[in-house]
C-alpha cells in the first residue's frame, strides 16, 4: 500500500495518497514504520494545504521515533503555516540538528528568520532596499535623519 501512496503522490492525487497511507498506517508493525506512514501522510495533508491535520501527524511521527527528519521538518512547515512560529523555529531546528546539510531545512529556517523578525517589527528594511532597489543605505543606517548626502532633495532613492 506504501507503493501505491507513492505513485498516487508523485502523480498529485494527494487525497488518494492520503487514503493509501490511512490504510498502510493499520498495517504498520513498529512505531519506526507507522512513524514513517505518518510522515508521509502529513506531506500529503501539507500539498493538500490542510496544516492542522498535517501537524497532528507529523507530531505523532516524531512522538513515536523522535530521530526522523521528515517529522520535524514536515511539523515546522506545518508550524509555519500555521503561524506557530515559535513551534516551527524549534522542529525546523531539530531537523537540521538530524540533517545538517539539508538545503530544504536550511531554506525553510531562513523564511521563517524573516517571518519572525517581521513579526517582533525588525525586519531589516535596509538590507531590503539594497538588495531589490540597489541602494546600499549602509552609509546611513542608525543615523537620526536618514538621507543622503549626495541626492538633490536629501532623498534615500534618488539616482
Amino acid at each position: 500500500l506504501s507503493a501505491e501512496a507513492v505513485k498516487a503522490f508523485k502523480a498529485g492525487e494527494f487525497a488518494e495518497a492520503v487514503d493509501c497511507y490511512t490504510v498502510a498506517l493499520g498495517q504498520a508493525s513498529t512505531a519506526k514504520e507507522r512513524a514513517n506512514v505518518l510522515s508521509n501522510r502529513a506531506q500529503c495533508y501539507l500539498k493538500l494545504r490542510r496544516y492542522e491535520q498535517a501537524r497532528e501527524d507529523a507530531l505523532a511521527a516524531r512522538t513515536l521515533d523522535p530521530t526522523n527528519p521528515k517529522a520535524w521538518y514536515r511539523l515546522g512547515v506545518a508550524g509555519a503555516k500555521l503561524n506557530r512560529l515559535g513551534e516551527a523555529e524549534s522542529a525546523l531546528n531539530e531537523a537540521r540538528k538530524l540533517c545538517p546539510e539539508n538545503p530544504d531545512v536550511a531554506s525553510c529556517l531562513a523564511s521563517l528568520g524573516a517571518r519572525m523578525k517581521e513579526a517582533a517589527g525588525t525586519y531589516p528594511w535596509p538590507d531590503v532596499y539594497a538588495r531589490y532597489l540597489g541602494k546600499d543605505l549602509t552609509p546611513i543606517r542608525g543615523t537620526a535623519n536618514p538621507v543622503s548626502a549626495d541626492s538633490e532633495d536629501g532623498s534615500v532613492f534618488s539616482s
